[in-house]
C-alpha cells in the first residue's frame, strides 16, 4: 500500500510523541517566529515565517482531486512549498516518517529524485530538489532560500 492515503495510519505523529512519533520538519535552522494560517476556503495551511535574515512562507496541502482534474498531480500527496519572500534563509529539512503509529520498523533510503521510506509493508516517496542525506531511518538536509526562491517537496 502506498502512503498517504485516507485509510492509511499515521506517519507523523511527532506532535503526540516528540521522541519516536515521525515528523517532516522544514524551518529555518536559528530562531524565528511564525504565524500559521489557512488561505480562505481552501485546505492550503500557510505558515508565516520571519527571522533575524529574512521572510518566507511554509504552504502545505493535500490536493483534492475529482472528476473535473485538469492538473497533472497525485492523488494522494502531501504537498509542502517554502518560498522566500524578503532576505535570505538557510532552512533546516528532517524527514522522518513512522509508519503505523510508529510501531513499524522504518527504513529511509536514498533513491533518484529524493528518499524513500518503508515498514509495515508501506512505503512513502518524498520528492524534491534539495539533497538529504540519510542514517537508515531519518532523511535530513539544508538548503539556503534567497528572496523569490522556491522549494517543493512532495510526499506521495
Amino acid at each position: 500500500m502506498v502512503s498517504p492515503h485516507i485509510e492509511s495510519s499515521s506517519v507523523f505523529a511527532g506532535i503526540l510523541d516528540p521522541e519516536v512519533g515521525g515528523q517532516f520538519a522544514v524551518q529555518p535552522t536559528g530562531e524565528f517566529e511564525s504565524d500559521q494560517e489557512y488561505v480562505e476556503r481552501t485546505n492550503e495551511l500557510e505558515t508565516s515565517l520571519a527571522t533575524e535574515s529574512g521572510t518566507a512562507t511554509l504552504t502545505d496541502f493535500m490536493p483534492i482531486v475529482g472528476e473535473q482534474q485538469t492538473l497533472d498531480i497525485a492523488e494522494h500527496a502531501l504537498y509542502r512549498r517554502v518560498e522566500c519572500g524578503e532576505g535570505s534563509i538557510e532552512f533546516d529539512v528532517e524527514f522522518a516518517p513512522r509508519f503505523d503509529y510508529a510501531r513499524a520498523e522504518t527504513t529511509v533510503e536514498a533513491v533518484d529524485g529524493g528518499v524513500l521510506a518503508t515498514g509495515n509493508d508501506e512505503e512513502l516517496f518524498c520528492q524534491s530538489s534539495v539533497a538529504l542525506d540519510t542514517d537508515g531511518s531519518t532523511a535530513t538536509g539544508t538548503v539556503t532560500l534567497d528572496e523569490g526562491d522556491t522549494v517543493w517537496f512532495v510526499c506521495q
